[in-house]
């Protein structure tokens, strides 16, 4: 339950990147889920699987886009917990943040898309600004966090007051 919205949780592709190996025997569970409204899984399933749409991707995205056009109005949940022995006591932090759609130099972004882009140039910004290396591949776990909100397009990720981003 989300802001009173009942919503499902599945685990889905991508998102974890090179943290599984990263963090392989230090990390006792680590998932990347993706949240969307109940029987979402089900149906999508049903989709590529039964009917074999995974076979073709072109048509099925054809499809998908004619049936169910884009929202507007969506939110990016990003729910983060950190939960292990520190200093002798278990504890457990969180970083909880629920992201809406925005303007951008006069254009509105779904949040999905204005989340997506702005992660990848807050990245490229650092690369630009030396603080990360220019060659070769780039953990996103290398990345620091505190560093990547201080970027230009970072900086949206921070919520600030009369900001329409929510926290718990």
């Amino acid at each position: 339950m989300i802001g009173g919205v009942q919503l499902e949780a599945f685990t889905t592709s991508g998102g974890l990147g090179t943290m599984c190996d990263t963090y392989l025997g230090r990390v006792q569970n680590l998932d990347y889920k993706t949240i969307r409204y109940p029987g979402h899984a089900k149906l999508m399933n049903f989709f590529f699987h039964e009917l074999l749409m995974r076979e073709d991707r072109t048509r099925a995205g054809e499809i998908l886009v004619y049936a169910k056009p884009q929202v507007n109005e969506d939110v990016v949940y990003v729910h983060v917990a950190v939960e292990g022995w520190k200093g002798g006591r278990l504890s457990r932090e969180e970083f909880v943040r629920a992201y809406y759609p925005v303007e951008i130099a006069g254009c509105r972004w779904r949040a999905i898309s204005w989340t997506t882009a702005s992660s990848l140039c807050a990245v490229v910004e650092m690369v630009s600004n030396s603080v990360l290396p220019d060659k070769g591949f780039i953990k996103q776990e290398k990345i620091p966090l505190r560093v990547f909100f201080k970027t230009k397009n970072g900086r949206r990720f921070v919520c600030e007051p009369g900001r329409r981003c929510s926290t718990r």
